[in-house]
């Protein structure tokens, strides 16, 4: 299983729930769906230079009850196959801290920080 960005929810849940899939990997993931709305609502901000805005969004976003958590956190811990964790130190739209944070969640995880490329770019991985 590969997933990108948002992508990787769907496959850290299938990798969860079945034993066929041999590997996961997982290129610029999120952490769960209320962070990645501050990480991608702050990379347009800063980009327009509404800095502001970007203050007043992240403390809205934080006390939202989102439905669906697409939670990657909580579920990375369960998959059972190796995990390939990829993310570029220049993703600006997906913080590789979030990369950090999942590896740990998992003791099958390993993580690769590119010198190279962006949250669009494949070809460094």
């Amino acid at each position: 299983m590969w997933g990108h960005s948002l992508g990787t929810v769907a496959a850290v849940e299938t990798a969860k729930n079945n034993n066929n899939v041999l590997g996961l990997i997982l290129q610029s993931p999120i952490k769960e769906i209320k962070s990645a709305a501050i990480d991608v609502y702050n990379f347009y901000c800063k980009r327009l230079y509404l800095d502001l805005l970007a203050l007043f969004a992240k403390k809205h976003v934080q006390n939202m009850d989102f439905i669906q958590k697409f939670d990657n956190m909580e579920k990375i811990r369960h998959v059972k196959c190796p995990i390939l964790i990829l993310h570029s130190q220049f993703d600006k739209i997906s913080p590789c801290e979030n990369s950090m944070e999942l590896a740990k969640q998992n003791p099958h995880a390993q993580l690769y920080i590119s010198q190279l490329g962006n949250h669009w770019d494949v070809s460094w991985c």
